[in-house]
């Protein structure tokens, strides 16, 4: 017997033997694997073929021991949970409502959760997951083998978590955009059920692969709706999918949950030097306001060098004091800002030396955050500190670009987004440079005055997005301005 023809493939006869055997066994109709096709060229090594999403979905429940029979997914809550979040800290703050919202209404359910890196260390020890896995670091290919590790790191997730009926319950994952390759397949392998956003709805290229061929490893396919929406309240999509409600207090400050004891003393150590200058600010003589000032961003793009210069503004009037924060790789931006910096300005650097939670210590401690669109914006909303960002999408560009602050803005309550108020040459409804282009256009007076503004509580709200572009957050219903210059 011999099967189909594949593009640019043949089968030899021992090829097509074990094919017919294990089509034989599991009784489906094609097992045949897919050489995915570079449409610039030929195929692709054999090292490139992989099997169908859905027949690695049937193989992997083949695998499963055999358990007694159980209720309906669906009508029953879940006892274990997988989580796969692989994309940026920031995200994962952005998913804190929803994990809040499954906790409280499955509290006897143990939540893994998988993530890159270091990004799962500011959940350990909190109360809202049960146990962090760190995602291989090593990309898999998207091939057979790949397809391969992909069941060998769901098997190693099952051997530790041990769930009572051989697989996870569920599994969630929480991203919209194209998932890293391996999470659907992951999810597929380890849980009976699995949710996640319809790759159709997608936003932004997927890479080589397509990814709506995997919607055949996802038992729940969830819409998710407006693509304008912030990413912070697609959640609600999932939630709803799942019966968890996302409750409007979810959205407050669900990261001082994340925040221990040891984390809020190493944060002390690290301002003693701020706090023992005892600084007043000289309109309210009181302790001057605490400032937590990122540099760095994740695109060249979005690096605004005007910082120094604001910060100097600022505390001519209020006097503040500043922390600065950063990884390792930042200590020449904090050299180059402390050089610029008036030596009045009070001015601790963490740079390289807080880890995640005490990081989000210090900016819970933080009266602002001043910065750009970043991880550290959102793991100062998950806090509730007021941000004030600089972006470099310019006013009225695209809302569905990955820089539009109605989609990955800052969140928490009077909040302000100050950007370019017309794209610089060569660029049209958003930023396309791989250097700071437009955000140049952004004056040091006008972030300044933003600053002042929102740390005076006097900020003005007369230009603020329309209510289709803002995230709608019930206790935090008037949020982040754009302020241009």
């Amino acid at each position: 017997m011999t099967g189909p023809a594949v593009q640019g493939t043949s089968l030899t006869a021992g090829e097509a033997t074990v094919q017919d055997r294990a089509r034989r066994a599991l009784g489906v109709e094609n097992l045949w694997p897919v050489r995915v096709i570079d449409e610039r060229g030929p195929a692709r090594l054999s090292s490139r073929i992989r099997l169908s999403p859905r027949l690695f979905r049937r193989l992997t429940d083949s695998l499963r021991p055999v358990v007694e029979a159980r209720p309906d997914l669906r009508e029953v809550p879940p006892r274990t949970v997988l989580m796969i979040r692989t994309d940026e800290v920031g995200d994962l703050m952005m998913t804190l409502p929803l994990l809040t919202a499954m906790r409280v209404a499955w509290p006897q359910a143990r939540v893994t959760l998988v993530t890159r890196g270091l990004r799962g260390e500011v959940m350990r020890g909190g109360s809202m997951v049960d146990d962090v896995v760190t995602w291989p670091a090593k990309p898999w290919r998207e091939s057979l083998a790949g397809q391969l590790r992909c069941w060998r790191f769901a098997r190693r997730l099952l051997r530790r978590s041990r769930p009572a009926q051989g697989r996870y319950d569920l599994a969630v994952l929480p991203r919209r955009d194209a998932e890293h390759f391996g999470s659907r397949y992951v999810a597929a392998a380890a849980a009976d059920r699995v949710i996640a956003f319809d790759p159709a709805d997608r936003l932004g290229p997927i890479g080589p692969i397509d990814q709506e061929s995997e919607r055949d490893l996802v038992s729940d396919l969830v819409c998710a709706g407006e693509p304008l929406t912030h990413v912070l309240r697609q959640g609600e999509r999932l939630a709803a999918a799942l019966g968890v409600t996302i409750t409007p207090d979810a959205y407050d400050a669900p990261g001082l949950a994340l925040i221990g004891p040891a984390d809020h003393a190493a944060a002390r150590t690290l301002l003693s030097p701020l706090n023992a200058l005892a600084t007043l600010n000289p309109l309210t003589s009181v302790p001057a306001p605490l400032v937590a000032v990122m540099l760095n961003s994740p695109h060249a793009r979005g690096a605004w060098p005007g910082y120094a210069e604001a910060v100097n503004q600022v505390h001519q009037r209020l006097g503040i004091r500043v922390v600065l924060l950063g990884g390792p790789d930042d200590e020449l931006l904090a050299d180059d800002f402390v050089r610029t910096l008036n030596p009045s300005v009070p001015i601790v650097s963490a740079v390289g030396r807080a880890p995640l939670r005490t990081t989000l210590a210090l900016l819970a401690t933080s009266d602002l955050y001043l910065g750009g669109v970043c991880d550290a914006m959102h793991l100062a909303c998950a806090v509730a500190t007021p941000c004030v960002a600089v972006t470099c999408h310019p006013a009225g560009g695209n809302p569905a670009d990955d820089d539009a602050p109605n989609r990955i803005g800052p969140w928490s309550a009077d909040s302000r987004v100050v950007g370019p108020a017309r794209p610089a040459s060569g660029c049209q409804d958003t930023c396309v440079s791989d250097v700071a282009h437009c955000i140049t256009g952004v004056g040091t007076a006008l972030v300044a005055r933003t600053v002042t503004d929102v740390l005076l509580g006097t900020a003005s709200r007369a230009v603020v997005p329309s209510a289709a572009q803002v995230p709608q957050q019930t206790r935090h219903a008037e949020q982040a301005g754009f302020a241009t210059a």
